[in-house]
């Protein structure tokens, strides 16, 4: 249980500014992909299959990009754990 209150205070801690930036990117562009994926699903858009693909590993690259740039930490004590 040690890890999951490293990550609860690590997550809650402050973030570098580079961070926030790349956290913020990785928002948009998360979600102009699930729009354009539940966009095909909802209204039964004759997109290319392809395409849907690539925007579900987009989903999934932002998800991992965004919670590995939230978890980034200034405070130096949660850094050495």
């Amino acid at each position: 249980m040690k890890w999951l209150k490293l990550t609860l205070a690590r997550f809650k801690s402050n973030t570098p500014e580079y961070f926030v930036k790349l956290r913020n990117f990785a928002i948009a562009i998360g979600t102009a992909a699930i729009s354009v994926h539940f966009a095909y699903e909802a209204f039964d858009l004759n997109i290319n299959e392809v395409t849907i693909q690539i925007c579900d590993y987009i989903i999934a690259a932002c998800f991992a990009l965004g919670l590995g740039s939230q978890l980034t930490t200034t405070n130096k004590n949660l850094s050495e754990l």
